[in-house]
């Protein structure tokens, strides 16, 4: 199991363009499969953690999070955690949550930009 976290957090953090292959292969839905396996070993849950945080530095790594549901995350946050674990849930949860927000924005821009530029001029204008 450590090997295949050390694995996965190797192939995140230095090959970017191979992310969208462990993506395909199901390796999100595998690292939350094991953070709900390992949630009593602190050690471990980090080590997994950090691999799904290496991964979430990547758009389609965050998209895979997403759709697949970050619940298994929100119930371990709402458990007693030790501070390292904890922090790390958090960061990774505000990475998902700016995520959203961006793809938001970006859908509304796309659907409408002429209307967004509109609604930039006269909060500037009121301001």
């Amino acid at each position: 199991m450590i090997g295949g976290l050390a694995a996965a957090q190797l192939l995140c953090a230095n090959y970017a363009d191979d992310v969208s292959l462990f993506l395909e292969a199901g390796g999100m839905g595998l690292l939350l499969q094991v953070v709900q396996e390992v949630a009593g070993t602190s050690a471990l849950l980090l080590f997994a953690l950090t691999a799904i945080d290496c991964a979430c530095r990547h758009g389609q790594a965050c998209e895979a999070l997403v759709s697949q549901g970050k619940e298994p995350l929100l119930v371990l946050l709402e458990q007693k955690q030790q501070p390292p674990v904890g922090q790390l849930l958090r960061r990774i949860l505000c990475c998902l949550s700016v995520y959203q927000i961006a793809t938001t924005f970006e859908v509304f821009y796309f659907s409408c930009p002429s209307l967004l530029t509109c609604c930039f001029r006269l909060s500037y204008i009121t301001w």
